[in-house]
């Protein structure tokens, strides 16, 4: 998802995440949080991580969203944006967390998605 306006402001850096005030299925305000997946500055643009693969009250949103919506939003909320400057980060999470780990910015983020998909490809398929 794409929101434009207030951007940097909003957003942060890469890494951080931002609160969107919805509605639930019942018509109640709820907040959902939503790293950051990219900024860029000079379209006043940033992107964020959201999955879509439920329905609760963000993936509803994000499905019926159409350009020029107005979002209610509260950010930068996040305490993790990369040291540029750093030698080496260590990251631990689940898998589905890696989606946002490969947009944050770190500059290892090509050889850590070659290595998952690797991976990937050697675990069998259960259901």
């Amino acid at each position: 998802m794409a929101l434009r306006g207030n951007a940097a402001t909003l957003a942060g850096t890469p890494g951080n995440d931002v609160m969107i005030r919805l509605e639930d299925a019942k018509g109640r305000h709820v907040r959902r949080r939503y790293s950051v997946r990219d900024l860029d500055v000079a379209a006043d643009e940033f992107t964020l991580w959201i999955t879509i693969d439920h329905e609760g009250p963000g993936s509803v949103w994000v499905k019926k969203a159409q350009p020029g919506d107005l979002v209610d939003v509260i950010g930068p909320r996040g305490k993790i944006p990369l040291d540029p400057s750093a030698d080496w980060h260590l990251f631990v999470g689940r898998r589905q967390w890696a989606r946002g780990l490969l947009s944050n910015g770190s500059k290892h983020r090509g050889a850590l998605a070659r290595h998952l998909h690797r991976r990937d490809r050697r675990r069998p398929t259960t259901r």
